[in-house]
C-alpha cells in the first residue's frame, strides 16, 4: 500500500477506475485490463504529472505531486 501512496493522485485515480471497470463487465478481465491500460499509459505519461514522474526519475529525487509543472 505504501508504495502505491507514492504515486501521482491521476494515476490513482485512473487505477481506480480501471478496478471498478473490470469488476462490473461482462468481458473478460484481461480483455479489458490489456485495452484500457495502454491507453491509460499514453495519456498520463505526456501529462503534467507523467512529466514530473519522468523528470523526477532522471533526476533522481522524489516527485513533487502538489505543484504543476
Amino acid at each position: 500500500v505504501s508504495m502505491l501512496l507514492k504515486g501521482g493522485p491521476a494515476a490513482i485515480q485512473e487505477c481506480k477506475e480501471l478496478i471498478a471497470m473490470v469488476s462490473g463487465s461482462t468481458e473478460s478481465a484481461a480483455e479489458i485490463l490489456t485495452r484500457r491500460t495502454a491507453e491509460i499509459i499514453a495519456q498520463l505519461r505526456v501529462s503534467e504529472e507523467g512529466q514530473e514522474g519522468l523528470a523526477a526519475f532522471l533526476e533522481k529525487r522524489p516527485p513533487d505531486w502538489s505543484e504543476p509543472r
